[in-house]
């Protein structure tokens, strides 16, 4: 008779600890979130985009003042997809020039970024394409 009353104690105090510990562990569980499709969609997109704007000249012609080209790069991309093109001289921290994605606004939520380097003219810049879902 006491060895059964040891047991079912036993038993008891070990399903309370894996209670505690499940109680300890499922609020962390909820609040890490992984990037959902889209947002990994969106920051491919954007390195891919980025690249391109350095390899078609797009990038140094912004950073010499014309932006018509990144403009109407970035109106291409399609609907639900918003992006800022930035060139930050990477001596001073001046940002040289900053295009948004016509059409876009608000404060985006989660972002996703593409960063490269490019040295044009004597000076290196800092590229950055930021992208967000709409």
């Amino acid at each position: 008779m006491k060895r059964g009353f040891i047991f079912t104690v036993d038993a008891l105090v070990a399903f309370g600890l894996a209670l505690a510990v499940l109680g300890l562990v499922i609020p962390f569980y909820d609040t890490t979130s992984m990037p959902n499709h889209e947002q990994l969609h969106v920051q491919r997109y954007a390195a891919d985009l980025l690249s391109t704007m350095q390899k078609t000249g797009q990038a140094r012609m912004a950073i010499a003042g014309d932006d018509a080209s990144i403009v109407s790069t970035l109106a291409m991309t399609g609907s639900g997809k918003c992006f800022v093109f930035k060139a930050v001289n990477a001596a001073t921290s001046a940002i040289v020039i900053a295009v948004p994605k016509p059409g876009c606004g608000g404060k985006p939520i989660t972002i996703s970024s593409a960063v490269s380097n490019e040295y044009y003219n004597g000076g290196f810049y800092r590229l950055e394409l930021t992208g967000w879902i709409e």
